[in-house]
């Protein structure tokens, strides 16, 4: 076989291989992206969810109906009817 011969086909089994894997890796990288960013989307809304039912669990056991969410509760679980403010906030 001649040089030349085998130059071009070496060439073409390269440019063969380059035409497969490159869209092919390039199709692999477009599917991770979207599976992180379906991910990340529904654990944004399941923090969402959480939120939500946690303030309507709230805001049911509490019974407050109108007026300021976060209320003091005093050390016998009585809720205020006034709002909570940052002079009552206790870090211990």
């Amino acid at each position: 076989m001649e040089p030349e011969t085998v130059i071009a086909a070496v060439s073409t089994g390269l440019a063969l291989s380059i035409a497969v894997s490159v869209p092919w890796m390039t199709f692999k990288l477009a599917l991770r992206r979207d599976q992180v960013r379906w991910l990340r989307e529904r654990r944004a809304q399941l923090y969402v969810d959480l939120l939500t039912g946690a303030l309507r669990s709230w805001l049911a056991i509490a019974n407050i109906t109108s007026g300021a969410v976060f209320r003091p509760v005093d050390r016998h679980g009585n809720v205020a009817d006034r709002r909570l403010t940052p002079s009552r906030w206790r870090w211990s």
